[in-house]
């Protein structure tokens, strides 16, 4: 047995992302049909990661000193089918949609088909991290969750008639 502290003076953390940096939605995963309807999920942001956040200066005033990440795990397209995916944030009440200028969009995911003899007619299972440091922390000046909203769009921006299905989401410190 190596004792990595004694004979390497090296010491792992506990864990990689802690359980603290984690908030995980644990619903299980929904085939819902996207396109015209955007669908909305909220999750709730543990009090030590959100006050971490809070003390990240203004994206309009320096860079974080931390990165956030936002993970959507489970992502299923149901026919091998490209689409790509708008992702905001926290959208005012009401709002299943903003433009791509907006304070709350945090990026956009792009879903390429993979086709192989082996995976030919099976639906592709996938895990989506994306990069939410430079805007989470004004988002969540005034709420303690964060409301993922998905807008499915084809490569031309029309609505995406694709059937997506969603897996746990939730916010990291990496």
């Amino acid at each position: 047995v190596l004792d990595s502290e004694g004979s390497l003076r090296y010491r792992y953390d506990e864990v990689g992302p802690t359980a603290m940096a984690m908030a995980a939605e644990e619903a299980p995963r929904q085939q819902v049909t996207l396109g015209p309807n955007a669908v909305t999920r909220t999750i709730p942001v543990p009090e030590e990661l959100h006050a971490k956040i809070m003390r990240e200066p203004k994206a309009a005033e320096a860079e974080p000193a931390r990165e956030y990440v936002l993970h959507i795990e489970d992502m299923q397209i149901s026919r091998p089918r490209s689409a790509i995916v708008h992702v905001f944030g926290n959208l005012p009440q009401g709002e299943k949609t903003a433009g791509l200028d907006s304070a709350n969009y945090l990026g956009y995911i792009a879903i390429v088909p993979k086709n192989t003899k082996e995976t030919a007619g099976k639906p592709a299972h996938r895990h989506i991290a994306l990069q939410v440091s430079p805007r989470i922390r004004d988002l969540l000046k005034e709420k303690k969750d964060l409301a993922v909203t998905l807008v499915p769009v084809t490569a031309d921006g029309k609505p995406s008639p694709s059937k997506l299905g969603v897996g746990k989401l939730y916010l990291s410190e990496d």
